[in-house]
């Protein structure tokens, strides 16, 4: 509850925004604000001592003490989660607060704090937040827990952490702690800042034909972070199905022409960051009896795609007729002219489970013609999760098309100062499922 009106406090002060993208930077201008984030950021995660803290131990301790495989399964799952929650909660906290202040549409000096009747319920949610865990442990999973729950939850065991050993009990606690240093280095230490260049701005990234070979996507500044894509920001479609662009600089003339991109008054902005700010693999094996089961789990997040397929095959055109239309949950029908914009730059963060394999052993004995089997089961991606309506959601690194620079034709090399273009060379992975069996004779 503290996070969640501490939430509504910062977009009360951005004026109703609500991308933590377009934050940052703002801890000194809306300093009780950032106070009741911290503490409630440290009770979620489970911060030592704090309200969390108890609550996200006991389950994972519950899971430890039952002393079976699929309890010590549960509480890897739980420490995993844990670790993981603190890392995207450390996120939110200081994207939002720390780092350069990346809103376009509202001015730093124009966002303030929130009045008092928005910070008093804060303050009191805080005060929970701080000491409910510590005060209530005993009453709601402790020595007095089943006289305070009468029945309705019921423990079987009692928790007791003399029977669970030391290391155990510091494992999340040191998770979570280092959490905290991680994300600040990788959500805003980490920004991979161009220091020094042979030009102070260029272009890369070329769009392609028909039609769009001089439009570039990707700017590249010294003193800004690599991997910035870039464009025009689309706000709806004209009477005469055209683009609406945003007057971004509000000089009230709009220039938003692919030839003049590195110019001061351009109406373009930072559309999405192409490398991601966190990527992760989890391989992860068990076995109980004859069963045995191995996963492999994969996801990144943080980063953006240009659908190139969405940019060329989805404005309807009534001219282009050799090729089918793309129809995604983006599409604006009326639109009826192909201009790469914001409209085709996608946030891609994705989890999927890569490979998954079940076996089951069957031994028949020495003495029979066939001494073991084992029969398995292979899913190459079963499932994907994701919201990015392109092929594959995985970050694209480099342009693997080349593209030359300040309006040159393709040099047919992988442009390193291009990544986040997802092109249309790149078809879909396929999803596949497999059937073996293994005989020992």
């Amino acid at each position: 509850a503290l996070l969640f009106l501490g939430s509504g406090s910062v977009i009360h002060a951005f004026k109703d925004e609500q991308d933590i993208r377009n934050m940052g930077g703002v801890r000194k201008k809306l300093p009780y604000t950032y106070i009741f984030m911290l503490i409630g950021t440290l009770a979620l995660t489970g911060f030592p001592f704090l309200s969390g803290f108890y609550s996200k131990d006991a389950i994972i301790e519950f899971a430890y003490l039952r002393n079976s495989s699929l309890g010590n399964y549960a509480a890897t799952i739980g420490i995993l989660t844990a670790f993981l929650t603190s890392i995207y909660s450390w996120r939110l906290f200081f994207k939002t607060f720390h780092g350069s202040y990346n809103n376009k549409k509202t001015a730093i000096n124009q966002t303030h704090e929130s009045p008092v009747i928005m910070l008093a319920p804060l303050f009191f949610l805080s005060i929970g937040a701080i000491f409910a865990g510590y005060f209530f442990k005993e009453t709601f999973i402790g020595h007095h827990s089943n006289d305070f729950w009468n029945g309705s939850i019921f423990f079987l065991n009692e928790i007791k952490h003399s029977s669970i050993p030391l290391w155990f009990l510091l494992l999340t606690p040191i998770l979570v702690v280092l959490s905290i240093p991680i994300s600040y280095y990788y959500f805003i230490s980490n920004t991979n800042i161009l220091d020094d260049y042979v030009l102070d701005r260029a272009q890369y990234g070329y769009l392609g034909s028909p039609g769009q070979n001089a439009v570039a996507m990707v700017k590249v500044q010294v003193g800004q972070p690599l991997g910035e894509i870039y464009g025009p920001v689309f706000e709806g479609v004209t009477a005469d199905g055209g683009n609406q662009f945003r007057d971004v600089n509000g000089d009230g003339v709009l220039n938003t022409d692919a030839g003049n991109v590195l110019n001061d008054d351009y109406d373009g902005e930072v559309l999405g960051q192409a490398f991601p700010t966190l990527e992760l693999g989890w391989s992860n094996q068990v076995t109980f009896g004859d069963w045995s089961i191995n996963a492999f789990f994969r996801g990144a997040f943080g980063h953006s795609l240009i659908n190139t397929f969405r940019a060329f095959y989805e404005p309807n055109i009534p001219s282009q007729t050799s090729y089918n239309q793309m129809n995604t949950v983006l599409r604006e029908p009326s639109l009826g002219v192909a201009q790469y914009s914001s409209l085709y730059v996608e946030k891609a963060d994705f989890f999927l489970l890569d490979n998954l394999t079940i076996a089951k052993r069957f031994d028949f004995g020495m003495d029979k013609g066939i001494e073991s089997a084992v029969v398995s089961l292979n899913a190459n991606r079963p499932f994907v999760i994701t919201n990015y309506t392109g092929t594959d959601p995985a970050p694209e690194l480099f342009d693997s098309l080349g593209g030359g620079q300040e309006g040159g034709a393709s040099n047919n090399t992988d442009a390193l100062l291009a990544p986040g273009i997802d092109r249309r060379a790149d078809y879909f992975a396929a999803r596949s499922f497999t059937i073996g069996l293994r005989l020992t004779l």
